[in-house]
């Protein structure tokens, strides 16, 4: 949920967005063109951003960083129970377990310019 990939864009004109699924922005300040989808699940896997700005080097839109949060956890781990640790006794509890990024980053390497 909430996935936006933000991509560096150092062209000195705004990039033309052609397609978008979700939202785009570019942010003329930071020279980062940010993509904003809602929800990624089964049933929305994918989704496509176009844009087209002046010639540049392809190493110019790297690093792209990515930040996401997810209500499902990668390891199956769950709390089963919470007690004292003085004599054992149970505790009610509630727990809710979210995902998030703290740094998720996609590197070029290997490109050509």
């Amino acid at each position: 949920k909430h996935v936006t990939i933000s991509i560096p864009c150092p062209s000195s004109k705004a990039p033309e967005i052609v397609s978008v699924d979700g939202k785009a922005e570019f942010l003329s300040r930071d020279k980062v063109l940010t993509w904003q989808i809602d929800e990624i699940s089964a049933e929305n896997e994918s989704g496509t951003l176009e844009f087209s700005v002046p010639k540049m080097d392809s190493v110019s839109f790297f690093p792209v960083d990515v930040t996401f949060s997810s209500p499902t956890l990668y390891s199956k781990m769950q709390v089963k129970k919470v007690v004292q640790a003085a004599d054992g006794k149970e505790v009610e509890h509630k727990l809710k377990s979210m995902l998030t990024t703290s740094k998720y980053t996609i590197v070029a390497e290997g490109l050509e310019d």
